[in-house]
């Protein structure tokens, strides 16, 4: 059973890894999508590039106020971490759209900014 399960999958050879800051094909505005659309009982799992010294995650509504401090990460490096990673009924924030904001700095010090639309809506 496990082999037929199994047979249903490709294994692939050469899984594309997204550019990072350096490579010739890296642009600050690919770090993330432009819109991310996720349940009130869901999850946000977001990860930046690799190889970057430092990377720092906003979270603000649309008035501008910031939002991060409502938020309990499954790290406990908290928006500074490479993964953006929180359950969404752990968090105050309600129903609306937010802001994503990441900041990353790579090995000569240059910052990269990218910004994406977070969508948080109730399934009736």
């Amino acid at each position: 059973m496990l082999d037929d399960y199994n047979s249903h999958y490709t294994p692939t050879e050469n899984p594309r890894i997204p550019p990072k800051p350096g490579d010739p094909d890296f642009r600050a505005n690919d770090m993330l999508s432009p819109r991310y659309t996720v349940d009130i009982d869901g999850s946000v799992n977001l990860t930046a590039p690799l190889d970057c010294t430092s990377y720092l995650w906003t979270l603000t509504d649309k008035q501008g106020k910031d939002h991060i401090d409502k938020i309990t990460f499954y790290k406990n490096c908290g928006n500074t971490c490479r993964e953006f990673r929180f359950y969404i009924p752990d968090s105050d924030l309600e129903l609306g759209t937010y802001k994503i904001t990441l900041t990353v700095t790579d090995a000569d010090n240059n910052s990269y900014t990218d910004t994406a639309a977070l969508v948080i809506y109730e399934t009736f």
